[in-house]
């Protein structure tokens, strides 16, 4: 679902040990091989999953057979803990006993749900996108983002969950749904999407159930995430994408970089008052060619964390700059 700039990890076809005798890893294909390939992790001590990976039979196969070698199943498992909605992490779901207990962030029943992907439905065709060109692919994209587990399972919310060994770390910024996982003796943390390297695009826009309209808050909250995790000192930090990281300051801090030139580039570029959909076209015109979702996620969501700070006003359907400040 993610934009990424270094050389993706190959499949494998079994789990690949990365923390001795403790940890292990697969690495998981997804239909499109233009996404990236995304990580799930198992914890041998707590017999617990972390994350259940896109829609792939195959792979749960592969997940089945890698777990008799430990000589678990998938019906013993103490737990999948999600690290947030998106499909590329919980679509394997569906392959699951419906007896597994899945915990996550309770908001995660409502992309599961088909009530909510309705709701979104509704809210597009009525929004300033249907006018537009790049409407169908937002769409498609944002559709995405709603698995259909047919009523499966009811995600338990983590606050209420005591797992031995485990803690959970609420931060959001990728999605509203993130959470991280700490393995307390192995001073480990699981950051699921919030911190990955290459990453450009990383707050991906949500249609907000309470409000009835896109979330807009993401942004502002990812840069309050990162400097958690910046001030954090774990030992190593396990992402759902790539190869785990240890140096995460130099990660964050061109992160930092990157959030700082792009809101200037958008005071510069705004001459005059322009919708979203024109400020990303003027800034991702190359990128726009191959999908607007991703561009349109990160500058709906930076927009909104601008005009929270004042640096910007809108009024009508049109940001322009608050000359004021």
């Amino acid at each position: 679902m993610l934009n990424f700039q270094y050389k993706f990890i190959i499949q494998g076809d079994e789990m690949e040990e990365i923390v001795q005798n403790r940890i292990y890893k697969i690495v998981i294909s997804q239909v499109n091989t233009k996404e990236p390939t995304v990580n799930i992790y198992y914890l041998k001590k707590e017999n617990i999953l972390i994350d259940a990976g896109p829609d792939n039979k195959a792979y749960f196969t592969v997940i089945e057979s890698e777990l008799k070698k430990f000589g678990k199943t998938i019906d013993e498992l103490n737990a999948v803990i999600l690290t947030h909605h998106h499909t590329d992490h919980i679509g394997m779901l569906k392959y699951f006993p419906s007896k597994t207990r899945v915990v996550g962030d309770k908001d995660i029943n409502k992309f599961i749900s088909d009530s909510g992907k309705y709701q979104l439905l509704n809210y597009l065709k009525m929004s300033e996108l249907v006018q537009t060109q790049y409407f169908f692919d937002i769409k498609d994209k944002m559709m995405l983002e709603y698995s259909s587990l047919d009523d499966k399972f009811e995600i338990e919310d983590y606050r209420n969950v005591h797992l031995n060994n485990i803690n959970f770390i609420k931060l959001s910024g990728h999605s509203t749904t993130d959470v991280c996982i700490e393995v307390k003796d192995l001073n480990v943390l699981f950051t699921g999407d919030l911190l990955l390297q290459g990453v450009y695009f990383n707050s991906i826009v949500e249609f907000d159930c309470n409000t009835k309209g896109f979330n807009t808050t993401l942004s502002s909250e990812y840069e309050k995430t990162l400097d958690v995790i910046r001030k954090s000192d774990y030992s190593l930090y396990f992402p759902a994408h790539g190869d785990s990281i240890t140096d995460i300051k130099k990660i964050i801090d061109i992160n930092y970089k990157r959030l700082s030139k792009n809101k200037r580039k958008f005071l510069k570029i705004m001459d005059h008052p322009m919708s979203v959909v024109e400020v990303t076209d003027r800034l991702f015109s190359t990128f726009i060619r191959f999908s607007m979702f991703l561009p349109f996620s990160y500058t709906y969501q930076l927009l909104q964390s601008m005009l929270q700070e004042g640096e910007i006003v809108y009024e009508n359907g049109f940001y322009r700059v608050n000359e004021n400040v």
